[in-house]
């Protein structure tokens, strides 16, 4: 049996949740810090680069990523919820982040011509997109990393 969600149920999904998401951020990415520390180290994130973080949530990983890759380095975040980027962009006003660039829109959506990346990111984003478009063909045209696609991703037996 196969089950398809438009991008209009993601995105409004999305919308709803970004509220709640974004209240208990903080405590759930405090949780995640030892993962999301592990998936920029394999992504190999370092001052300069030019990193792709697909479906990024409210952000916390796109916030600890644009620190890894500082003033010279920039990090695109991309969610498919406008207000989940609010909440980025915000955290990224706070943190005085200029090395952010949001754009709404599905990660399998990419524009191409935003790219290359010399990595990408998704810490959590796989578990709720385009999980079978990556599974049977790789990153979505437009998210290819020039280095290294990392992703944290949840898992059950």
């Amino acid at each position: 049996m196969s089950y398809t969600v438009s991008n209009a149920e993601q995105r409004g999904t999305w919308e709803a949740a970004a509220p709640g998401w974004a209240k208990w951020e903080q405590k759930f990415s405090a949780g995640l810090v030892e993962v999301t520390d592990v998936l920029l180290d394999m992504a190999g994130i370092r001052p300069g680069m030019r990193v792709l973080d697909l479906a990024c949530g409210a952000g916390s990983q796109t916030l600890r990523a644009a620190s890894r890759v500082g003033p010279t380095g920039s990090v695109v975040a991309t969610d498919i919820s406008a207000n989940m980027l609010e909440y980025v962009r915000e955290h990224a006003r706070r943190g005085a982040f200029d090395n952010i660039t949001m754009i709404e829109c599905a990660a399998e959506d990419l524009d191409a011509s935003q790219g290359p990346y010399d990595a990408a990111i998704s810490r959590l984003g796989f578990n709720v997109v385009f999980i079978s478009v990556c599974c049977a063909s790789g990153c979505p045209e437009g998210a290819e990393a020039e280095g290294a696609l990392c992703r944290a991703c949840l898992h059950h037996a």
